[in-house]
């Protein structure tokens, strides 16, 4: 398995509510583990990758809010729906009928 940090190796630490030592070797290897990260950089990078992710995950509900609540694809899509999950067409048949409606091909 590989590890999501190259410049962390994960530690594995017995703790217990009832030996507060262990308590505090658990905090003190999490303080370890963010300076590591950023010292090597890698919590900027993750974050960064996050960003973009993020980006685009919003220009994908965007565009779904905008699809769905077009005044072509809203009453048409339940009974496609309907129809995918009764077996009468494919997914893929249903999803470009909606396709061509909305960009008019």
């Amino acid at each position: 398995m590989r590890p999501r940090t190259p410049s962390w190796k994960p530690k594995v630490l017995r703790s217990s509510i009832m030996d507060p030592e262990s308590i505090t070797a658990v905090a003190n290897t999490m303080y370890q583990y963010w300076d590591t990260i950023l010292k090597s950089g890698d919590l900027e990078k993750r974050r960064s990758s996050q960003m973009s992710r993020w980006m685009w995950n919003h220009v994908q509900d965007e565009l779904m809010k905008v699809f769905k609540e077009h005044p072509k694809i809203a009453p048409m899509a339940p009974a496609l729906e309907k129809d995918v999950r009764e077996g009468k067409i494919t997914p893929g048949l249903a999803s470009e009928m909606l396709i061509r409606t909305f960009l008019n091909v």
